[in-house]
């Protein structure tokens, strides 16, 4: 799981969200030219979970490609939180939404939030394609590719959302 921020303003209301996805919808459809926004979930302020990419939420044996991370899309789920974290603190909420989020997805698919995993890159500003790389298996946008992305206070939350994770993963099993 790559975690990602949007780097939007985080002074927005629960109102706001709605309008800030279509927004994001719009940027990545039509100055982009994807088929969709490039992160499979987004997550508010508020710990609320938005599907970015359709069908996202299917459990099958695979998963809808997102174009979150470039290089790193084939194997990946990507989350971005709503929000400049180079400016902004994370809260609690977020942590619990990501950690909820991350704990459903790798769960489905065999992953322990606390381990790396190997991963060979399709090209990316960072690792040239055909590279193997190691990743925590959930790991920030700047691990892959050359972005401060999630922001540097985001960054330096993710053991914690490992760790809540890993937590939610055991209370299930």
């Amino acid at each position: 799981m790559h975690v990602h921020h949007t780097v939007n303003s985080n002074a927005y209301s629960r109102g706001d969200v709605p309008g800030m996805i279509r927004g994001m919808y719009r940027y990545h459809t039509n100055n982009l030219g994807w088929a969709d926004i490039g992160y499979n979930f987004l997550v508010d302020r508020f710990g609320r979970i938005w599907v970015g990419r359709k069908h996202s939420t299917w459990t099958g044996k695979s998963m809808i490609q997102g174009a979150h991370t470039l290089g790193f899309n084939h194997a990946s789920v990507g989350v971005s939180v709503i929000g400049n974290f180079e400016s902004g603190r994370p809260n609690k909420k977020i942590l619990n939404a990501v950690a909820r989020l991350a704990a459903w997805k790798l769960d489905a698919f065999g992953r322990h939030p606390l381990e790396k995993i190997s991963i060979r890159s399709t090209g990316s500003d960072r690792y040239r394609a055909g590279k193997k790389v190691k990743l925590p298996v959930i790991d920030g946008h700047r691990d892959t590719n050359d972005t401060a992305c999630p922001g540097s206070y985001l960054y330096q939350k993710l053991p914690v959302i490992r760790r809540r994770t890993a937590r939610r993963i055991n209370r299930a099993a």
